[in-house]
């Protein structure tokens, strides 16, 4: 038997063609796949960015707004006339010991009602309110025990006499 190269050529050109695609034939899927792959990626991260910002941030800044702002200048007047104290405000990380002290005319202020509102701008959470007691000399103190590092602020407000006065203090916990 006599075999012809010719169509010996032909028989594996067909075989071949069915074990190889055409790369041509898979080029339309493969721009379809990595269209859809890259889109995917996209929503995929925005989800995640949606998901965390509504999850860590409330969207409150300060509640009643609208009203704290008609009432801004009643808020000024109200600073404006606190009455003009001598205070010192420390904290210590060690022991977690916040320390106000208030002079008033050069008289250590001893029948004061003091509290304070310690509080994280970054996270409405772990908010804390509690008194500072007096322990002589014009000094009045509390332990903290807060539950985060990072930067605290305490609203600091004593009352005497009719008289009220309030301030700001940032604490850096460590």
């Amino acid at each position: 038997m006599i075999i012809n190269p010719f169509l010996l050529a032909k028989e594996i050109d067909k075989q071949m063609s069915d074990i190889v695609e055409d790369p041509k034939d898979n080029y339309g899927k493969r721009v379809a796949l990595y269209f859809v792959a890259f889109f995917g990626v996209i929503v995929l991260v925005n989800s995640f960015f949606m998901y965390m910002a509504v999850t860590t941030m409330p969207g409150v800044v300060v509640k009643n707004a609208y009203k704290k702002g008609l009432a801004y200048n009643e808020t000024l007047e109200k600073a404006r006339s606190q009455p003009i104290l001598n205070q010192t405000v420390s904290y210590n990380n060690d022991s977690g010991a916040l320390r106000w002290e208030l002079i008033e005319n050069g008289e250590p202020l001893t029948d004061a009602v003091v509290d304070a509102r310690i509080y994280r701008l970054v996270q409405d959470d772990y908010d804390v309110d509690v008194s500072l007691n007096h322990i002589g000399a014009g000094i009045y103190e509390t332990t903290l025990s807060l539950p985060l590092k990072g930067q605290w602020t305490a609203r600091l407000r004593s009352k005497w006499d009719d008289k009220q006065y309030q301030i700001r203090h940032q604490l850096l916990v460590e």
